[in-house]
């Protein structure tokens, strides 16, 4: 009968240095349960003109670790391979950890995860020593595969992947065999590490282990282009080709909140840009019943406690605690407008003004010089020229940016139509003219209107600005 006991020890297979053990234990245990050690967490969004800077601050609870280490790690990105994400770390002694050390350690977590699989093997006696050698030749040789996923490009990681499991997710190397059970949760554990770092690598940072609680500040950059306009992925910022066009900023953004999710106790704050006011703010929320995004409401039942004011505009504050017991991701909602009194109602006096203007020609029997009337359109235009010097840093709102363009090629066409010969069609002659005015009339009347929405926005911010629910309702 053959033994029990493998000829091949999972020490065999491990085969790691052993300063590595417990600094990986503590990466993986802030991975799969980070809200035991992360006591706090805070983040504050600042809005500028083609990227959003993020400011994160950590609180961790020390006791919880291993108390023999001087250094832990904690990983604070996951960007796709491939992609440059760069951290600025604002506390003093902690450092961003090399390419090379990242990719050691990323290494370290497999086997040590690997590791985790074989010490929850168990062979009955019906096992034959041939099996358990053959057994464990094959997880050597799966070592030697998944070792390499933070090295291969996805496509490769990809190939290997197949290689090592199952479509379900089980080892194949241990998959159907005669007298061995194996934990899955383990399996599972060692699968879901290496899916993520098959397509993605760990930015992580070295902090150093003191008694007590140890904070780490750090901040990070988010790019508009970076995010495209769907429901269905984890887009964070809705981000329309008309942006590009006339080169203003998104004003509906959606930011991922992942640390929102490893602590139980989260606060974010928001700044809008100058010159703006948060009209509309939520916590968002993926359903898998439902193909898209839904806002936290006070009367919902959500195991997430939250709160979020913005009143006034000027500045939000939103906490978030217990997130963790909500499976999917959370998202900030948030969407900023220009205050009432600025471009927006100068655009709307220049288009009204102009549509008089216009009229005021079409009028007259015998129009003056024409030329004049143009320049002085002109002149208006660059008074109410919108676009703010190089020093101001204000944001323009799409419509003052695209407003004297349009008023110059209506007045343009205009001119061009008073100037030519009559037309054989009377109509033309007698109400060509008419259509600019109307035009200018109806964008100016548009203007007038956004102006009014931007001031009930701000009233209503103002008054009701204030939401809570879950255990706060």
């Amino acid at each position: 009968m053959a033994s029990a006991t493998p000829k091949r020890s999972p020490e065999a297979v491990r085969r790691r240095p052993p300063s590595d053990d417990d600094l990986v234990n503590v990466l993986l245990q802030l991975m799969r349960d980070p809200h035991r050690v992360i006591t706090r967490a805070t983040e504050h969004f600042t809005i500028g003109d083609r990227s959003i800077i993020s400011r994160t601050s950590l609180t961790f609870d020390t006791r919880q670790l291993e108390k023999q280490l001087t250094y832990f790690y904690v990983d604070v990105l996951h960007p796709d391979k491939g992609s440059l994400a760069s951290v600025e770390v604002l506390t003093p002694g902690v450092t961003v950890v090399p390419h090379s050390e990242h990719r050691r350690i990323a290494e370290a977590a497999i086997r040590y995860r690997l590791a985790t699989v074989l010490e929850s093997m168990k062979w009955n006696s019906s096992a034959s020593d041939s099996l358990i050698d053959a057994t464990y030749e094959k997880l050597i040789e799966v070592v030697e595969w998944l070792i390499t996923l933070p090295r291969s490009s996805p496509s490769k990681a990809s190939e290997l992947m197949g290689r090592c499991f199952s479509n379900d997710g089980g080892l194949l190397a241990t998959r159907g065999i005669q007298g061995l059970t194996v934990d899955e949760r383990a399996v599972r554990g060692l699968r879901m590490l290496c899916n993520r770092l098959s397509t993605k690598y760990l930015l992580l940072l070295r902090v150093p282990l003191t008694d007590g609680e140890v904070t780490v500040e750090f901040s990070t950059r988010r790019h508009y282009s970076d995010s495209k306009i769907s429901d269905q992925g984890d887009n964070a910022i809705q981000f329309p080709a008309r942006f590009y066009l006339f080169g203003a900023m998104p004003t509906t953004l959606r930011l991922h909140l992942p640390w929102a999710k490893r602590t139980g106790h989260y606060t974010c704050s928001l700044t809008p840009p100058k010159g703006q006011f948060i009209s509309h703010a939520a916590f968002v929320q993926r359903r898998r019943e439902l193909p898209r995004l839904v806002e936290l409401r006070p009367e919902a039942e959500t195991p997430v406690s939250w709160s979020l004011d913005h009143r006034g505009g000027d500045h939000l504050a939103g906490f978030l605690g217990s997130a963790s017991l909500y499976p999917l991701p959370l998202y900030l909602g948030v969407r900023h407008r220009e205050l009432p009194g600025r471009s927006t109602m100068r655009m709307a006096v220049l288009a009204l003004v102009s549509a008089v203007l216009l009229a005021v020609l079409v009028l007259l029997d015998n129009p003056s010089a024409v030329a004049g009337v143009l320049l002085a359109a002109l002149a208006l235009g660059a008074v109410a020229q919108p676009l703010p010097r190089a020093d101001n840093g204000v944001p323009i709102p799409i419509l003052s940016r695209a407003m004297p363009g349009f008023i110059g090629v209506t007045a343009g066409m205009f001119g061009l139509w008073l100037s030519l010969p009559a037309s054989p069609w009377q109509p033309w002659n007698t109400y060509g003219g008419w259509l600019f005015v109307v035009a200018q009339l109806a964008a100016g009347l548009w203007a007038v209107a956004r102006t009014d929405s931007l001031a009930r926005d701000l009233r209503a911010c103002t008054l009701n600005g204030s939401s809570s629910g879950g255990a706060f309702h």
